[in-house]
C-alpha cells in the first residue's frame, strides 16, 4: 500500500524522520569505524637472525620482552630466522626466508632489521663484504614498497667475541657505517 503526503505538516514530519534517520546511521557507522580503528594494533615485524628469533642465553628474546613493554595496543611478529644475514651471496640469506615474504603479506606498520651478526662470520664475510651495503639498501627499498609504507629501523648488529662462532669484530664495525650510509640515503631511523 502506497502513503502519499497530502499536507505540509506530512511531509516535514517524514523528512524529519529520514533527517533523524540518516543522523543515527550515519552516528552508527562513526562509531563502528572509530571503534575498529581504536581496536586496531599497531604491527610492528622484527627482521633478524636468532637474536631475533630467540634469546640465546635463555628466557625472553628481545622481541617477547618488547611486546609485553609495549602492551596490547600492539602486536609484535617475531620474523627472525636464526643464522640468516643480510648478503645473498652467503650460505643462508635472510632474502630466501619465508618469514621475509611474510613480512609482505603481513603489512605491518613498523619493521625493524637487525641482521649482520652472521655476515660476520669469517666465511660469509669474505663472500658477502662486497655486497653488503648493496644488500641492505635493497633490503630497505624492498620493505619500504609495502603500502602504506611502514615505519623502518635499521638496528646496528652488537659487538661479537672475535673467533666465537667464526666471526671477527671488525667485521661488524665495516658493517656499522654501511648499515648508517643506508639509512642516511632511505631517510630511516637508526637504533
Amino acid at each position: 500500500m502506497n502513503t502519499y503526503i497530502t499536507t505540509n505538516d506530512q511531509f516535514i514530519s517524514v523528512i524529519t524522520k529520514v533527517k533523524n534517520s540518516i543522523f543515527w546511521l550515519t552516528s552508527l557507522l562513526f562509531i563502528i569505524i572509530m571503534s575498529s580503528a581504536i581496536a586496531a594494533k599497531t604491527v610492528i615485524a622484527c627482521v633478524g637472525n636468532s637474536l631475533t628469533e630467540r634469546n640465546p642465553k635463555g628466557g625472553d628474546n628481545y622481541v617477547t620482552q618488547l611486546a609485553q613493554m609495549l602492551g596490547s595496543e600492539y602486536e609484535v611478529i617475531n620474523s627472525g630466522a636464526s643464522g640468516c644475514t643480510m648478503s645473498k651471496k652467503t650460505s643462508y640469506p635472510y632474502w630466501k626466508e619465508e618469514k621475509f615474504k611474510e613480512i609482505f603479506k603481513i603489512k605491518p606498520d613498523i619493521v625493524t632489521i637487525m641482521l649482520g651478526t652472521n655476515d660476520a662470520k669469517s666465511g660469509n664475510w669474505k663472500r658477502g663484504k662486497d655486497c653488503f651495503q648493496k644488500d641492505a639498501q635493497a633490503m630497505v627499498d624492498s620493505i619500504l614498497t609495502i603500502s602504506p609504507k611502514p615505519l623502518l629501523f635499521l638496528v646496528l648488529p652488537p659487538p661479537v667475541a672475535t673467533g666465537k662462532y667464526s666471526m671477527n669484530e671488525n667485521a661488524i664495525l665495516e658493517q656499522i657505517p654501511m648499515l648508517l650510509a643506508v639509512a642516511k640515503k632511505s631517510e630511516v631511523n637508526v637504533i
